[in-house]
């Protein structure tokens, strides 16, 4: 009897025992406490670390990462995209400035401006486009402009010889010098910038000074028409002045 008894006492503790656990289990599951390692099932593929923490962290960062690569090649998309619409933009404004239907070309050059806003060539193409107009104000703000990107650029003495001829043409003969003198520190044998200089000097009465580079791009390019008949005109504004003095 005592050992019957004693056995029945070994159920009752074992079932109760086996009721608590039960419970204890039903509580965390319901309750969504974080699973233990034995609950997580990586797949076959992962090289993620047989340890909970690691487990968990290795599994993030793996989600992570695809997200990433699939924000990157997003952004690679949209930035094709966009270089594809600005290229589309450009070639319409170029062939409308060919068929001199230049203000059209500036309202395409003006879209492809608002997709890559910093694009040096785009800025000059409207530059020129506004030169060609007469807007010599408006060109040589897109000139500077673009400048101001490119400081040191193969294309910078073109752009400050341009930024000369527009302020001579706005009459402005001093500041167009000093925009001729940048691109005659890179180009001192350039006859085209050294003509240019000379007519300028010519228009403020620096007759010697016009002569000088008239005889400069002469002497680089000795056939030049426009030289020698700077030089000529130079030469008898100088004998004009002198004899005026004179009287």
């Amino acid at each position: 009897m005592r050992i019957l008894a004693a056995l029945n006492s070994r159920i009752v503790i074992v079932s109760v025992s086996g009721l608590i656990i039960l419970i204890f289990y039903s509580y965390i599951t319901l309750n969504n406490y974080p699973p233990r390692f034995s609950d997580i099932h990586p797949p076959p593929s992962s090289h993620c670390a047989l340890d909970f923490i690691s487990q968990v962290n290795c599994l993030s960062n793996h989600s992570l990462g695809s997200n990433e690569i699939g924000i990157g090649k997003e952004s690679r998309q949209a930035q094709q995209q966009q270089q594809a619409q600005a290229n589309y933009a450009v070639k319409n404004g170029t062939a409308l400035e060919r068929s001199g239907n230049l203000k059209e070309a500036i309202k395409y050059y003006d879209k492809a401006l608002q997709l890559e806003p910093n694009d040096p060539d785009l800025i000059v193409m409207k530059g020129d486009a506004l030169f060609h107009i007469r807007n010599y104000t408006g060109a040589i703000k897109y000139y500077d402009k673009a400048l101001a990107i490119q400081p040191n650029s193969r294309g910078s003495t073109g752009i400050k010889e341009a930024i000369g001829d527009a302020l001579y043409l706005l009459g402005k003969y001093n500041e167009a010098i000093r925009s001729y003198d940048k691109a005659l520190a890179i180009q001192p044998n350039n006859p085209d910038l050294l003509i240019n200089k000379g007519n300028a000097l010519l228009h403020i009465a620096n007759y010697s000074g016009a002569i000088k580079y008239y005889d400069q791009a002469l002497t680089v390019a000795p056939n030049n028409v426009q030289a020698g008949e700077g030089k000529k005109l130079a030469i008898m504004a100088q004998q004009k002045s002198a004899n005026n003095s004179t009287k």
